[in-house]
Formats: structure tokens, C-alpha cells, sequence
């Protein structure tokens, strides 16, 4: 089996996400593959503009996004890769491109974040189902697990009142 372990990186990956990617490579003794895909259909929907310009700064986005969670993730002990994928027009999805990578690299999972809910998003790409038609590759969705160790802090000391506990009653 692989140790590798393919993390999709949204446009804003928390770092509660990025920790506890963390947590199952270093528990699985995986090398890391972050994935982030700048989706570009939404620059197609708009009116007349510079498209070339509106596709640069939606790529100069996905850089910086990338490179933030390369901060976090290359903590990793057994290393990590970064992967810049463009999103397809010509009708592939989200989740398919990610399983391709999945696919080529022969990982031995994938991590997703967990779908954010609203009434409007009924439209948006259900890219963990779209990862599981296209792959066999075991999906791990990663809900609000923990904070990033960077964010960790210590608990408060008891402080000591003088009063001993009450006693319990029989």
C-alpha cells in the first residue's frame, strides 16, 4: 500500500483542516501531495472583461493559498509536495482532477474538508461524491476536528483558594 496521502486544499483551508491532515500522515507514516485547484468557471459567468487578467489573479490566489498551507504542512516528518492544478472547461470537475491525482500517485487516501451548508450552495459540486465516482482511492472528510498546534495554548493553572473540596455526601 502507498504512504502517500493527497490533502485538496480549498480556497480557504482552516487550520483546524490542515492540523489534523497532519495528524493522519504523521499516524499513517505518509508523505503528504496538497492539491489546490483554482476553479475558473466562475470568471465565464460574469459579463465583458479581461479575461486573461481575471485568470491571472485567480491563479496569483491559488498560489498564495497553496504556499500558506505549505507553512503548515511541511512539518511533516516524511514530507510534502505541492500540486497546482487549473480547473478544466472542457467539462471535467473539481472532483474528478483530484481523483486523477489520487489515481496517478497511487495514493492511499484522500482528505477533504466538510461541505459547507447553505441553501444556495444545491448548485456547487459535491467533490467528495465526485471524488468517489471517479476513484477508488478511500475518501476521509475532516470536519472541525482541533486547532492547529500553532494556535494551542496551554489551560489555564488552578489557582488555589485556600478552601479544601467539599466533602461528598454518603
Amino acid at each position: 500500500m502507498s504512504n502517500i496521502i493527497v490533502v485538496a486544499i480549498s480556497p480557504n483551508p482552516t487550520d483546524a483542516f490542515l492540523a489534523s491532515a497532519l495528524d493522519v500522515a504523521r499516524h499513517c507514516d505518509a508523505r503528504i501531495v496538497a492539491v489546490h485547484i483554482v476553479d475558473l468557471m466562475p470568471c465565464f459567468l460574469g459579463a465583458d472583461f479581461d479575461y486573461g487578467l481575471i485568470v491571472g489573479a485567480m491563479e496569483e490566489g491559488g498560489q498564495t493559498t497553496l504556499a500558506d498551507a505549505m507553512r503548515i504542512l511541511e512539518s511533516n516528518g516524511r514530507g510534502v509536495e505541492a500540486q497546482l492544478l487549473t480547473s478544466s472547461l472542457s467539462g471535467s470537475t473539481l472532483g474528478r482532477q483530484i481523483a486523477e491525482v489520487c489515481e496517478a500517485r497511487g495514493a492511499a487516501r484522500v482528505l477533504l474538508g466538510k461541505r459547507k451548508a447553505s441553501w444556495w450552495r444545491f448548485m456547487n459540486e459535491d467533490v467528495a461524491a465526485s471524488v468517489r465516482q471517479h476513484t477508488s482511492t478511500p475518501v476521509h472528510i475532516i470536519g472541525k476536528a482541533r486547532s492547529a498546534p500553532t494556535s494551542q495554548r496551554p489551560l489555564p493553572q488552578a489557582v488555589p483558594t485556600g478552601r479544601s473540596a467539599p466533602k461528598p455526601q454518603p
